[in-house]
């Protein structure tokens, strides 16, 4: 296992990389620094959840598994991040600096280069461009090949949708990489505002290109740079937020554990840490990664195992958010009427079981009659009438009651388990503006 670069910079020093280009690095030496700011109780809004490549790891066969280590991303097999705390998470935003592409964190600033980036997550730093294309085209022929795959004229994709064709798939060529290239930049390095998976890489990756030999680490600072440019601190940030908090756990812990990559060290846990010290001025990260790793040197304890503990609450997460994604799109189509749940009549209980069973599918809820099939019911109500759209409405209303019912029940069972988890905490937040949200709108 290599040592780390320690590429980073104390204090106000800056280095030009292959992430800057030559009028962003002039435009720096004009540029001040970023003003340090604490961290506060407000919590960021993120799009860049890493739960599904975390499970995605964890689910792909040898083969596949094979293919990911040629391209060299075989790293991100110890990836034990699924949460960012949302609290450090918008610490960590508001303190990176695009301009200077550096995060400060109060007592010395980090300066991002490309090898700091290889270090902390170990992936190509090759000497191949990775081109950020704003507004890719679909004639492209790498995207046309890889759009094709799902049939021709198919919608864009969402990550679950390309997570799914993989899963489904024995597939481990060209395409298959080129699937986990698409999954990997959406989530480590910018997720579009539309929920469609990111194709602004796709055109560098040609049919003969080596992706080993490609630089995906001045790619990630590309992305970095851009997304906090464009962010008002208001909306979602749609950036390389995981890049962020292990770039700052690598930092903290330098001291300590030496060896890279680091994403073999630090999992959700540690950076939860990361943002209780923030909070409390301690120092419980650096004690237990000191304790952590000398138990590791007594017992002979491999890095994948001293995470397990960590990770302990995935399965949980998981079923809360794709309750909570489901409940989202059924509002999503309620809203499609252009009517309020207030103006809405309510069956009785016994109409509600009589004339209701709920029924998921890909994460997605619908209300279903019991002497219709589900391949029916599963598209939008068509009606010619307004007693047949009151029905339908009435019909909806009472499956979002029971949903509304299984999403809070799930909540409070993480609470109840999970007290203190980030992620429960940040799906509850997201569940309860869901709610204000709909209401407001209506």
């Amino acid at each position: 296992m290599r040592k780390a670069s320690h590429s980073n910079n104390k204090g106000k020093g800056r280095s030009v990389n292959k992430g800057q280009s030559g009028k962003d690095a002039s435009n720096n030496k004009s540029n001040e620094p970023q003003i340090y700011k604490d961290i506060t109780r407000k919590r960021i809004r993120t799009r860049s959840n890493p739960l599904k490549l975390f499970t995605l790891m964890k689910e792909l066969n040898e083969p596949q598994l094979l293919a990911v280590e040629q391209m060299g991303f075989g790293s991100l097999r110890h990836l034990s991040v699924h949460r960012i705390p949302t609290r450090l998470g918008l610490w960590l935003v508001t303190n990176y600096d695009h301009q200077n592409n550096c995060l400060n964190v109060g007592t010395h600033t980090i300066q991002i280069t490309r090898e700091l980036i290889a270090d902390v997550l170990g992936i190509p730093m090759g000497d191949v461009r990775v081109n950020y294309v704003k507004k890719p085209s679909k004639k492209d022929p790498v995207i046309l090949r890889w759009r094709n795959q799902f049939g021709p004229g198919s919608n864009l994709k969402t990550v679950k949708d390309v997570i799914d064709f993989i899963k489904a798939s024995d597939d481990s060529g060209r395409m298959f990489m080129l699937n986990y290239l698409v999954v990997f930049n959406t989530i480590m390095g910018v997720t579009t505002k539309g929920g469609h998976v990111n194709m602004k890489f796709l055109p560098s990756v040609t049919p003969n290109a080596d992706i080993n030999k490609m630089d995906w680490c001045s790619y990630l600072i590309e992305c970095l740079r851009k997304t906090k440019r464009k962010w008002s601190g208001l909306e979602h940030y749609n950036g390389p937020l995981t890049l962020l908090a292990l770039l700052y756990a690598h930092d903290k812990g330098k001291a300590v554990l030496t060896t890279v990559p680091t994403i073999k060290h630090y999992g959700t846990g540690s950076l939860k840490e990361l943002e209780d010290d923030l909070t409390a001025k301690t120092d419980t990260f650096l004690t237990n990664l000191a304790a952590s790793v000398a138990a590791k040197q007594v017992n002979n304890v491999d890095d994948v195992t001293m995470m397990e503990k960590q990770n302990e609450d995935v399965e949980t997460n998981n079923n809360v958010s794709n309750t909570v994604d489901g409940a989202n799109s059924f509002i999503d189509e309620l809203n499609a009427y252009h009517v309020s749940l207030a103006d809405c009549v309510t069956p009785t209980p016994e109409e509600q079981i009589e004339g209701l069973i709920r029924t998921e599918k890909d994460g997605h809820f619908f209300s279903v009659p019991s002497n219709e099939s589900f391949q029916r019911q599963s598209e939008p109500y068509h009606t010619t009438n307004a007693i047949e759209l009151k029905c339908s409405i009435e019909k909806k209303v009472c499956a979002l009651n029971t949903i509304i019912t299984d999403i809070e029940g799930l909540i409070k069972e993480g609470e109840k388990r999970f007290p203190n988890d980030d992620g429960i905490k940040e799906t509850k937040l997201e569940w309860e503006s869901i709610l204000r949200k709909f209401t407001y709108n209506t």
